[in-house]
């Protein structure tokens, strides 16, 4: 901003007068304060810039919307809601109301699981809903909206996280008493899905992120802030995790012996002995557990060194 006016210039350029790459004439008053948005209607192209004007009264002004095409030399002003003509807001809170501004992070999912698991968000921008804002950027994509599926031990891409910050004092949020911004994970392990954990992403405003409103089966869900530089919330992992499938304790044997004589014409027929197994589970939650209990992999030897694979046993 320079003179009240709101200046594009090239980084790459030596001076901003011989870079200019796209400029402003003050509208209702100097501009005092400029939001990157991207194009608020959708469309392609160059980005929209949300200002602030104010005129000689610094307690008051009105708001507006500039449009850069990316090859103009100018900066268009764009009407300030849906059909209407008008490209300035009546005031600044009618403008915050119209198009918030927005405070944004980045997250990722990583699975530390032995099992793949799915992931879905359920978010809204409007208010009592989280007043949820998070389209793709240019660093990083938005949350797809069929959800994600990732692997035993990886992680996933990078994706947006972010809310609206409407009214005067930046009122939109969840109306718990946190008020904060959120949207909604559903973590579901692919073997199991009776323990989907449903986990609140909570962005709160001392600029924090939490998972601590949860509900659902034993998998495991925290968060840990990985970067604090990408986007006002920074970068935070989510990680997931689920009870290991259960295991024999001890391992059983399996003992063979040939019930038919060995000149019997027909097929030989064996007989095999297993000893008995005892599985631990899992400590059961209050919402229950759904485990699978692999079969038994059955295997022979002659030498006690190279195994065969005979089958499975339940």
């Amino acid at each position: 901003m320079t003179d009240g006016t709101l200046q594009l210039v090239d980084p790459t350029g030596t001076t901003a007068e011989t870079y200019a790459l796209a400029g402003s004439s003050a509208g209702p008053g100097g501009i005092v304060a400029v939001n990157p948005i991207p194009r608020f209607d959708g469309t392609v192209g160059g980005s929209d810039y949300a200002v602030s004007y104010q005129g000689s009264n610094v307690l008051a002004g009105t708001g507006g919307l500039l449009r850069w095409d990316g090859t103009s030399s100018g900066l268009t002003a764009q009407p300030v809601s849906a059909g209407s003509p008008n490209s300035v807001s009546p005031d600044w809170n009618a403008f915050r109301e119209w198009y918030p501004g927005i405070k944004e992070g980045r997250f990722q999912v990583s699975n530390t699981a032995g099992e793949p698991i799915t992931v879905a968000l359920q978010a809204s921008p409007n208010p009592g809903y989280g007043c949820w804002y998070a389209p793709s950027w240019a660093d990083a994509p938005a949350f797809p909206p069929g959800g994600i599926t990732v692997a035993a031990g990886q992680s996933s891409a990078i994706y947006t996280m972010g809310g609206y910050t409407a009214g005067a004092q930046g009122g939109c949020a969840a109306t718990d008493l946190t008020g904060a911004w959120r949207g909604d994970l559903t973590i579901t392990p692919v073997s199991h899905p009776a323990d989907t954990r449903l986990v609140g992403l909570r962005l709160n405003r001392d600029m924090t992120v939490d998972v601590a409103d949860q509900a659902g089966g034993s998998t495991t869900v925290s968060i840990t802030n990985a970067h604090n530089q990408l986007a006002a919330f920074g970068l935070w992992t989510v990680t997931v995790g689920t009870p290991p499938a259960p295991t024999p304790q001890p391992s059983p044997t399996v003992t063979g012996s040939r019930v038919t004589p060995a000149d019997w014409p027909g097929p030989a027929v064996y007989r095999f002995d297993v000893t008995g197994a005892t599985y631990q589970l899992p400590a059961p939650s209050q919402f229950g557990n759904q485990v699978m209990v692999p079969p038994l992999l059955v295997q022979g030897s002659v030498d006690g060194r190279s195994w065969t694979s005979l089958g499975t046993l339940v």
